[in-house]
């Protein structure tokens, strides 16, 4: 079986776990507290930096347009009732994030402009290989899971860029500016996040039909129930009648 074939599976067997778009107190989360953590600590700690003033000006202006815009698809999702919209949002506040933390973490520790870029790529090549590990490793030649057992070896070596980063927290107590590589570690490992979003991105559009199915149903299982009601009252007022 090629590596084409594997990743299809896999992305597969992963949609199949998705019960729905991103849930709402999460996009709020987002929306309301990470996303403007990461969008006024660029505009704070960056600015003050030795990041070019063009690029500044440009990660100022281009998180602004994200959050107007992440607000303007979340109101679209309530009202359409739809979440692929609100789920977009998500997955657009979180490519910024992972743009401008690399630039936060490094500005506040007084790194170069050369070790963001550095950040920048690891932080978006990374899924990538995750993908083609977990793809390659995890699945047998028939496109099944491995034993539980094994399977967990491989989860361990995705998460390897954060348990690296975690080894620097003692580093950064003791002799400082290690933080940097603390949150590389973790961006890394939660950039995965930005294949697994489309799962839920898509679950709506893909669901959409079987959604308006269950309406009618429901809409159906009321009308029978209040027919019933009806029905019943009728009765009792013909037996008084009687």
């Amino acid at each position: 079986m090629g590596l084409i074939e594997r990743l299809r599976i896999l992305l597969k067997k992963q949609q199949e776990n998705i019960s729905g778009g991103v849930p709402y107190w999460g996009v709020y989360s987002g929306l309301l507290i990470l996303y403007p953590l990461v969008y006024f600590g660029f505009l704070i700690i960056v600015s003050n930096s030795i990041v070019p003033n063009s690029l500044v000006s440009f990660g100022i202006w281009l998180g602004g347009i994200i959050w107007l815009l992440s607000i303007l698809l979340v109101a679209i999702s309530h009202k359409l009732k739809n979440q692929f919209y609100s789920s977009l949002a998500v997955f657009f506040m979180a490519v910024y994030g992972f743009l401008a933390l690399p630039f936060i973490t490094t500005a506040s520790e007084g790194g170069t402009l050369r070790f963001i870029v550095i950040q920048e790529i690891l932080i978006f090549i990374w899924p990538l290989i995750s993908y083609v590990i977990l793809a390659l490793f995890i699945l047998d030649d028939k496109g099944n899971y491995i034993d539980d057992s094994q399977k967990i070896k491989y989860m361990h070596l995705i998460y390897l860029p954060m348990y690296l980063g975690s080894l620097c927290i003692p580093f950064n107590i003791l002799l400082g500016n290690f933080m940097r590589f603390v949150f590389l570690g973790f961006e890394m490992t939660m950039s995965n996040s930005l294949i697994l979003i489309w799962s839920y991105i898509l679950y709506p559009l893909r669901h959409k039909d079987d959604e308006g199915l269950d309406s009618t149903v429901q809409i159906q299982a009321v009308n029978a129930l209040n027919d019933t009601l009806q029905e019943q009252h009728f009765d009792k007022d013909e037996f008084k009648e009687d």
